[in-house]
Order: C-alpha cells, then sequence, then structure tokens
C-alpha cells in the first residue's frame, strides 16, 4: 500500500494534477488490455494457423498501440517546449494524426479479419 502511496505522489507531481493521472493510468491500462487481447489472438493464430486471426491480432495492436503514442507525446511534448516552443503545436498535432491513423487502420485489420472466409 505504501508503494502505490508512493507511485501515486510521484504520478501527480509528474503529470501536474489529479485529472492527468487518472488519465495517464487510463491509458495504460486500456495499452495493457488491448496487448494482451492482441497476444489471445496471436496465439489463436499461431495454433490454427488462421489467417483471419492474424488480422484481428495485428488490429488490435493497432487500435491499442494509440495510447502509447499519445503517452510518448505526454513525455516528449514539455522537453520539446524547452528546446524549440514554437514547434510544439505541429509535434502535438503530428501524435494525434499518427494515433488516429493507427486507431482507422487497426479497426480496418480487424473488421477485414472477421470478415475473411476462413479456408478448409
Amino acid at each position: 500500500m505504501k508503494m502505490a502511496m508512493v507511485l501515486l505522489s510521484v504520478l501527480l507531481q509528474f503529470s501536474g494534477g489529479l485529472s492527468s493521472t487518472i488519465a495517464l493510468v487510463l491509458n495504460v491500462l486500456t495499452t495493457i488490455l488491448g496487448l494482451a487481447v492482441a497476444y489471445v489472438a496471436f496465439r489463436g493464430y499461431r495454433r490454427n494457423q488462421s489467417r483471419p486471426m492474424a488480422f484481428v491480432a495485428a488490429g488490435f495492436v493497432l487500435t491499442f498501440w494509440t495510447p502509447v503514442l499519445l503517452l510518448v507525446s505526454f513525455v516528449v511534448l514539455p522537453q520539446v517546449a524547452q528546446v524549440a516552443p514554437q514547434s510544439l503545436s505541429l509535434v502535438n498535432s503530428l501524435f494525434g494524426i499518427a494515433g488516429s491513423v493507427s486507431q482507422l487502420i487497426g479497426l480496418a485489420c480487424i473488421l477485414y479479419g472477421l470478415r475473411i472466409p476462413i479456408r478448409q
């Protein structure tokens, strides 16, 4: 319990507030669960050599990798602001675009994997 309190206080100091810390924790949990689902789908692909499961696994990785990109931007943006404050909005936009493109491609892979007819 003491370790959790220390971790929470470090997160609060690092992130700048309770709402940012909650968002950070939720992003981490979403990423972990999404990657766990992708791992299970990948194991299904390896076990059955099912091409649709490969697309589903890749789709989950791409869809749930987005929170990782946002966490990286959360860490990188303050450092960019110190070096080049004028490029902060550009970097922020690029991370947003990368996250959206990753989600779109991931969802398309999941949909494609669910719609592929299974070869006998």
